[in-house]
C-alpha cells in the first residue's frame, strides 16, 4: 500500500474544497453587490409626500386641527403663494367640489395618460381631512417629468 500517494490525493481534495467554498462565497458577495448597485430610488414619491405635507401646513391650506383644512384658504391664489413648483411638476388638489391646479398644462396633458407613462411619473392619494368639523376626502394628484 502506497501511503504517500494517498496524502497527495488528500491534499488535492482539501485544495479543491477550499476553491469551491471560496468560489461560492465570491459569487454570493457579487450577487448581493449587483443587487444593491442596481436598486433604483423613487424620488418622485418623496416629492409627492413633501408637496402634500406643504399643502397641509398652516402656510398653505392647513388649519389648527390635525389634518385640518381651512376651506377659506383653499384658493388658487393661496396655492400660488405657498408653493413654487418647477416646470417639471404638476399638482392637482380636489376638495368639496373645488379643484386647484398648479402648472395646469402639465396636468391637462400628462394626467390622462398616466397609465401609459414612459417619460413621466404619476402619483395620487386620497386622504381624509377635517373641514369645519366634517371629514372630507382631499384628492391629491401629481405628475413629474422624468
Amino acid at each position: 500500500m502506497n501511503k504517500r500517494g494517498s496524502i497527495w490525493v488528500l491534499d488535492y481534495f482539501y485544495l479543491f474544497m477550499r476553491l469551491v467554498i471560496f468560489s461560492l462565497v465570491f459569487m454570493f458577495v457579487a450577487l448581493i453587490l449587483t443587487d444593491y448597485i442596481n436598486r433604483d430610488v423613487d424620488v418622485g414619491q418623496q416629492k409627492s409626500d413633501l408637496v402634500l405635507e406643504r399643502a397641509l401646513s398652516q402656510d398653505c391650506f392647513g388649519s389648527n386641527e390635525v389634518n385640518g383644512v381651512n376651506i377659506d384658504k383653499f384658493t388658487k391664489n393661496r396655492l400660488k403663494e405657498c408653493m413654487v413648483l418647477g416646470e417639471d411638476l404638476g399638482v392637482k388638489f380636489s376638495l368639496a367640489g373645488q379643484e386647484l391646479i398648479a402648472n395646469e398644462d402639465m396636468i391637462k396633458i400628462y394626467l390622462p395618460a398616466c397609465g401609459d407613462a414612459l417619460y413621466f411619473d404619476c402619483y395620487s392619494r386620497e386622504l381624509p381631512v377635517l373641514v369645519d368639523d366634517k371629514m372630507l376626502d382631499l384628492k391629491f394628484e401629481m405628475v413629474v417629468k422624468t
